[in-house]
């Protein structure tokens, strides 16, 4: 996602520069043998990061075709873009952020991973993804003698945030 600067429109802007950070990566998951699975389907649900600032935003999705072996192959990118606006969102700093393109490397290992000779895991090129962090330590959750209390609760409002 790209948030639209101030003054700006979706419409209007063209996602320049370093404004883009990741809500979700889907991989392949591995059976206990050490086979892949995909998650193949025509529709795919994520949730907004609740921290996530009001504003309109570049919704970027991408696909990577990781079929043709390194390194005589690269990865196909399928691509796809929309625009969002966020109500009522929180007071969170996306990122890291990056620029596309720039956020890829060649040398990232969901690139050069071969499919078809010891696939055993696969990491996900690209940034990591964006989570709200909470800071439990803050005033803000410490209520005097109920410190463990305290504690608890906030990390049930960081898993329900995340």
């Amino acid at each position: 996602m790209a948030k639209v600067p101030s003054g700006s429109t979706a419409a209007a802007f063209d996602g320049s520069g370093k404004v883009w950070f990741k809500i979700q990566d889907i991989g392949p998951t591995f059976d206990a043998s050490g086979n892949a699975a995909w998650q193949l389907s025509q529709t795919y649900t994520s949730k907004f990061p609740a921290g996530l600032p009001s504003g309109d935003y570049l919704l970027r999705t991408q696909q990577l075709a990781i079929h043709n072996p390194w390194p005589a192959g690269i990865p196909q990118f399928y691509i796809s873009c929309t625009q969002v606006t966020v109500t009522n969102g929180g007071a969170g700093t996306p990122g890291p952020l990056v620029s596309i393109p720039g956020a890829f490397s060649s040398s990232d290992p969901g690139y050069t991973v071969n499919i078809y000779n010891n696939f055993k895991n696969y990491t996900v090129p690209g940034p990591t993804v964006f989570k709200f962090e909470i800071d439990c330590a803050s005033s803000v959750f410490i209520a005097q003698n109920r410190a463990e209390e305290n504690l608890a609760n906030c990390e049930i409002l960081r898993q329900l945030l995340n």
